[in-house]
């Protein structure tokens, strides 16, 4: 009987249909648990993919991949002017400047021939003045050294230090006789040029000679973590107390002071 009352068209339960009010209660919960757990599912991925991007280079790396460079520059071919030779001096060229001055790769890439030839040899009375307070290390790196200004971001002169093993092998991608012979555009005033009217790109020079040796960690060989690295390294050494560094055998044993004080004989 109450059945049929229920059903009847005079009974009016509109008015609770128009409110279920546990239904909407139920429906907030579910979307609210829903986007609780899609923001905790971001933020793991997030924190995954932030401690992957972390890590400086492991310096048995960087040691490995300047050993490379420094015995290919070593054993580099003058005489050779093929563009296949061309293109392994400015490789290898690339990637020495890259781990040594640890610019930004654009940086390495925008040295023009004019900027090699306008490089710096002289001493002006301003550096001659600072060159008296400076040390020994300092005047001989300044002495063994080519610096070359280049156009930075914002259209700032960045200083590009040549050591003093690149050297021969900076001569010879700014000899003009050797790019002709090379195949190079003549309007084409990059130093690190391609044989068309472009440059080559000096993170794929540094990759090239990551993938040439066995490193434990070549992804995190990249011009911004060298940088990192760089600030890093130089933050605890002005930590270090002299003593703690130790004589000149612990020095010498230690790669990351050689790789910071290295003076290229």
């Amino acid at each position: 009987m109450g059945a049929l009352i229920t059903a009847s068209p005079g009974f009016d339960d509109e008015e609770d249909w128009q409110a279920p009010s546990t239904a909407i209660r139920l429906g907030y919960e579910i979307e609210r648990m829903l986007s609780a757990k899609w923001a905790e599912g971001i933020k793991s991925k997030d924190k995954a993919a932030a401690n992957d991007k972390k890590g400086l280079p492991e310096p048995e790396d960087i040691i490995k991949i300047q050993e490379k460079i420094r015995n290919d520059i070593k054993t580099f071919d003058e005489k050779d002017t093929t563009p296949q030779n061309f293109r392994f001096a400015a490789v290898v060229s690339q990637a020495r400047l890259l781990l040594y001055n640890k610019l930004r790769s654009g940086e390495i890439e925008g040295i023009r021939v004019k900027d090699y030839v306008r490089r710096q040899q002289s001493v002006t009375n301003v550096e001659r003045s600072m060159r008296a307070e400076s040390t020994v290390l300092e005047q001989k790196l300044l002495e063994s050294q080519y610096l070359i200004e280049v156009r930075g971001r914002l259209g700032r002169g960045v200083p590009v230090i040549v050591p003093n093993d690149t050297k021969r092998i900076m001569k010879y991608l700014a000899s003009a006789d050797v790019r002709v012979k090379a195949g190079i555009q003549p309007r084409n005033d990059f130093l690190f040029s391609n044989t068309r009217f472009g440059v080559l790109r000096a993170y794929d020079s540094l990759k090239a000679f990551c993938d040439k040796c066995c490193l434990k960690k070549p992804d995190k060989i990249t011009s911004v973590n060298l940088r990192k690295y760089t600030a890093t390294i130089a933050q605890s050494l002005e930590n270090l107390h002299s003593r703690e560094i130790g004589s000149q055998e612990d020095f010498d044993r230690c790669p990351i002071l050689v790789e910071l004080y290295s003076i290229d004989r």
